[in-house]
């Protein structure tokens, strides 16, 4: 989780103020998409991993079960870095935090 200062507005605020290029913002977006269907997707075949080891098989589900979690933690870690560094530029463009 990402600790902010009390001085630091949020990166939402940053966006909406136009301290975030366009670019970033939309970068940003675009990950938040994907993590959303990512994780929808690795939620749905977590519990078919669930239900088919149950059952007595889920190898299959359990790779893509793994490869999934692996690709959304992978996004999840680039959109976190594209945050930050959002939120560092913002901050840079409205000059020292008060």
């Amino acid at each position: 989780m990402m600790a902010t200062r009390p001085d630091q507005e949020s990166l939402f605020a940053a966006i909406s103020e136009g301290l975030v290029s366009q670019e970033q913002s939309s970068r940003l977006q675009r990950l938040e998409i994907g993590l959303g269907f990512l994780g929808f997707w690795t939620f749905v075949l977590l519990v078919a991993t669930v239900a088919a080891t149950l059952r007595g098989g889920g190898v299959v589900e359990a790779l893509l079960s793994a490869l999934f979690v692996a690709m959304t933690w992978l996004v999840y870690r680039r959109w976190r870095e594209l945050g930050r560094r959002a939120a560092e530029d913002a901050v840079q463009r409205r000059g020292s935090p008060r």
